[in-house]
């Protein structure tokens, strides 16, 4: 009895005193815009890293298309585009930042504009400068949420940076290391027939920022044909 009564009485607290709390503080999350190019799929991965760090960090998110990029609004916002797209940088430069210059294949820039609301804005050389740096503000804002302002440019040393995967297919075709007395070749088996260890693998590549996978096998063919 003792038992029931501490329950009701519980819940009673709760939905008093504990739910209006949460209510009220997801309700009144400041909130955050993220502007990206919605039909390029690198700045898009990037931007999905963005947001979930955001959000991690208690932040309301709204993403917008880079075309609807603006001087009007009035939130805080994270930016992620090419350093040689005009509308940008001309929106950026009116709320006071400084266009990068020189900045190379895979490059980025990050800025902080603090007219208005705080902005973060990432500023590619191309495509994959700007996933990069989009990437490397969604860490950022997981470290530091909105406490840190920018002022850096990042090229890379090598251009072609990544890993070599000795890759098993069946039992006929194990791997180059081990034979088939590797027990991690079995056990690696079933999954480099599955699409989603590859999509997976090569997201965490792109996290790290490497942009190779060199992929060594023997002969495919015995695998790839059914047994006569």
């Amino acid at each position: 009895m003792n038992k029931i009564r501490f329950i009701n009485s519980f819940r009673k607290f709760f939905f008093s005193f504990i739910m209006p709390f949460i209510f009220y503080s997801v309700s009144h999350a400041e909130t955050v815009g993220v502007y990206y190019n919605l039909d390029v799929e690198q700045i898009k991965f990037a931007a999905v890293d963005v947001k979930a760090a955001l959000e991690h960090k208690g932040y309301a998110v709204e993403l917008f298309p880079l075309s609807s990029l603006n001087n009007s609004y009035t939130n805080k916002k994270v930016v992620i585009g090419l350093a040689t797209d005009i509308a940008i940088t001309g929106i950026f430069t009116n709320q006071g930042g400084s266009v990068p210059s020189g900045l190379g294949e895979q490059a980025y820039a990050l800025r902080t504009t603090k007219q208005g609301q705080t902005s973060y804005w990432v500023l590619g050389g191309d495509i994959n400068g700007a996933m990069y740096g989009g990437l490397q503000i969604a860490e950022n804002i997981s470290r530091d949420g909105f406490s840190v302002s920018y002022n850096n440019q990042e090229s890379p040393f090598m251009l072609n940076r990544g890993m070599k995967l000795n890759m098993p297919l069946d039992r006929r075709i194990p791997t180059y290391v081990g034979g088939w007395s590797s027990n991690s070749a079995k056990q690696a088996i079933p999954h480099v027939w599955d699409i989603t260890f590859w999509k997976k693998l090569i997201d965490q590549q792109a996290r790290n920022r490497y942009n190779l996978l060199s992929v060594w096998v023997h002969h495919p063919f015995p695998a790839l044909m059914n047994k006569g």
